[in-house]
């Protein structure tokens, strides 16, 4: 697993975003978390943006263009 991390940054951690991000309306459109829609939006933005900035920060340096 870490030489797919090493090999693929970009994807996975993409990936971890978006499973991070569609977690949090699954649990709780299921109950099991209680937020409001407007904590719901807020905290995707949040991670969206952190997200984002993870990529641009870390992820690309530990790319190689070809």
């Amino acid at each position: 697993m870490l030489n797919y991390i090493k090999a693929e940054p970009v994807r996975f951690w993409a990936a971890i975003t978006g499973l991070v991000v569609a977690a949090i309306p699954l649990l709780t459109l299921f109950g099991v978390i209680s937020l409001t829609e407007d904590q719901v939006a807020g905290i995707l933005t949040f991670l969206v943006a952190v997200g984002v900035l993870f990529q641009f920060v870390v992820v690309r340096e530990k790319v190689t263009p070809v």
